[in-house]
């Protein structure tokens, strides 16, 4: 806002307040003894619009006209002067978190404003156009779910995108959670078709399970009948993590039922207190043995000793769902009575779980809902962080997201970004390749188990990497995210099979883009050398251009406004044809006096902007006719 002035208007003409008009007609008028002061205005200038001495809103100068160009009837009722006409008006009471403050300044109804008045005003209208701007890219990435800020080098695109983020994840009070929960419960209808259809498929399941596997029997459980890895799907613990996963989840994974089937090696492997058992059918008796204990609810403490937490609560909730809540996870069972509001301190796992069950039985009974234990699961973890650490202030729940940047360059991959192979050890010290989830993989599922907050990724540089090659299938994924009520049609397959163990049979590769999930690109258009964005790329994010600006009115920030003008005429005056400036100028941060960190004006531009502006007339960028101005710039 260069040579932008200030200048003072009152809205009260002879009793008459004319503000509606202002707004109404997006213009500006006084009396014709003032008319000249409002010919020596100019686009962009600032107008200060008060009442009595209150400051009541902020407007910009776009141009003059007549009033009787405008309205015949105004003309007719006040002086048919010339008038401004405004591009933006900012209201103070739509921004009461900037104090435009009370006006002071002594001179006619319409005169040129000086000192801190002026100063104030054309900041605060700056502030403002930033904080649209910022508006308009948040409403921009919350509809589209990805952006690209493009712009020359030195812009601060990056910083921008960190404002963006920060903005977006911004914590949320979800509220009460014993409100949000009791309002649940209470107006929860069972009668809709999706919930009948959905109780029947589960309750089906859950019987043959309990038929096909029979609690009294799992002593004599086989090796073939109970482990993964025999190509059936059909064992007990594909049961438990497959085919009752809409029953309660538990990711078990093959290690985590002790023994499962290695196809490669055509043997069993085994782990926890089996490991050392060499003899298959021995390990296979023992385990059984402690199933049969929790399948019948008796020595639970002892099995404890053995088997993992999860798969036994997964066991207990399967054979008895109206005693144990379908939770198996210990992190998620105390969230869920921290929402309840009960301090569970000293209780056990398992007594944790049937606490859970008991105060939802309670809640249902006492709501006269017909919910069941497995639906209202199915709220808790669609609501609320339900793996992560829940804080409540004030007994209210604030819920916030997370952001992260990555750097993308030339060797950059799918498998570094996406999901790849990684070696780990295994529980015979033996080396594994096995499939890992990397950054997008890995905060995609940080946003599908928080659904209320949002998590954006910031992926600078974009361009610098082999895009069509990093993104892979989630090319579809980016224009499709996931809805629950659509998986099928909104979950893309990996070309990697996600596994604990290399020869797993439970495994997955599917991969799920939540629609609170955010991706912000930067895009240093100078840079001619990187590589291209195909058009079925393009075409899934929309681009914002970050240009250069004067930022010498900003406040706290010293800015070379001489410098920065002088330079940029070079791209009016020396820019070769192939080239457009919004491209190429050098931006405003070059222009920033940093002497407190060592680098004055002096020193940036010897060793920053004239070096980069050398390598422009090397690249054809510029003409050589800029090599003598660039000399002396000094």
């Amino acid at each position: 806002m260069q040579n932008t002035k200030a200048y003072r208007v009152g809205t009260n003409w002879g009793g008459v307040d004319v503000f509606p008009y202002f707004k109404s007609l997006k213009i500006a008028f006084v009396g014709s003894e003032v008319e000249n002061y409002v010919l020596s205005t100019k686009t962009n200038d600032i107008l200060i619009i008060t009442k009595g001495r209150n400051i009541i809103a902020l407007a910009d100068v776009v141009g003059l006209a007549d009033l009787s160009e405008v309205s015949v009837n105004l003309s007719n009722e006040f002086d048919d002067v010339k008038c401004l006409k405004l591009g933006n008006i900012f209201l103070q009471d739509d921004y009461t978190e900037l104090n435009f403050g009370i006006y002071g300044g002594q001179g006619k109804q319409f005169h040129i404003a000086h000192g801190n008045y002026a100063k104030n005003a054309i900041y605060n209208f700056s502030k403002i156009i930033n904080i649209k701007m910022h508006q308009e890219i948040v409403a921009l990435l919350k509809y589209k779910k990805q952006i690209i800020l493009q712009g020359p080098p030195g812009t601060g695109k990056t910083k921008l995108a960190g404002e963006i983020a920060e903005s977006l994840i911004a914590p949320k009070n979800l509220g009460s959670p014993k409100q949000v929960i009791e309002d649940y419960i209470k107006h929860f209808d069972s009668s809709l078709e999706t919930i009948v259809s959905k109780r029947k498929e589960l309750n089906g399941l859950l019987e043959a399970f309990q038929e096909k596997f029979k609690k009294e029997n799992l002593n004599q459980i086989t090796l073939e009948e109970y482990a993964f890895g025999m190509g059936t799907n059909d064992s007990f613990c594909w049961w438990l993590e497959y085919v009752l996963y809409g029953y309660g989840q538990y990711a078990g994974f093959a290690g985590k039922f002790l023994i499962y089937w290695k196809k490669d090696s055509q043997s069993y492997v085994k782990s926890g207190f089996v490991k050392y058992v060499e003899d298959d059918e021995v390990a296979m008796e023992m385990l059984a043995g402690q199933l049969f204990n929790v399948a019948n609810n008796q020595n639970l403490l002892e099995a404890s000793k053995y088997l993992g937490k999860g798969l036994m609560l997964k066991i207990l909730n399967s054979y008895y769902p109206e005693l144990y809540f379908p939770i198996s996870n210990e992190t998620c069972i105390n969230n869920a009575l921290k929402l309840l509001g009960f301090d569970h301190t000293g209780l056990n796992f398992i007594d944790k779980n049937k606490k859970l069950q008991e105060i939802f039985l309670e809640k249902k009974k006492k709501l006269g809902s017909d919910i069941n234990n497995v639906e209202f699961m199915g709220f808790l973890f669609s609501t609320y962080d339900m793996k992560g650490d829940i804080e409540l202030q004030k007994d209210e729940v604030v819920s916030k997201g997370e952001f992260e940047i990555v750097q993308f360059h030339p060797s950059y991959t799918y498998e570094d970004f996406v999901r790849g192979i990684v070696s780990k050890s295994n529980n015979q010290n033996q080396i594994e390749f096995i499939v890992e989830n990397k950054v997008l993989s890995v905060f995609a599922q940080k946003a599908l188990d928080n659904p209320n907050s949002n998590y954006v990724l910031i992926l600078d540089e974009i361009n610098r990497a082999n895009l069509s090659a990093v993104l892979g299938e989630l090319i579809f994924a980016l224009e499709y995210r996931f809805e629950k009520d659509k998986a099928k049609q909104t979950t893309v397959r990996s070309m990697y099979t996600l596994k604990e163990h290399v020869d797993d049979e439970s495994g997955t590769n599917e991969l799920r883009l939540p629609k609170n999930l955010y991706i912000i690109g930067t895009m240093n258009t100078a840079d001619r050398s990187v590589g291209h964005i195909d058009y079925a790329i393009r075409r899934r994010f929309a681009f914002v251009d970050v240009l250069p600006k004067d930022l010498s009115k900003e406040p706290n920030i010293k800015f070379d406004s001489i410098l920065f003008n002088k330079v940029a005429l070079l791209f009016d005056d020396h820019l070769t044809a192939d080239f457009n400036k919004n491209e190429v100028q050098l931006g405003h941060s070059y222009f920033i006096d940093k002497s407190e960190e060592g680098g004055d004006m002096t020193v940036r531009l010897k060793y920053e902007i004239i070096p980069i502006l050398e390598e422009y007339i090397k690249d054809g960028i510029l003409k050589e006719t800029a090599r003598e101005v660039i000399k002396n710039l000094a």
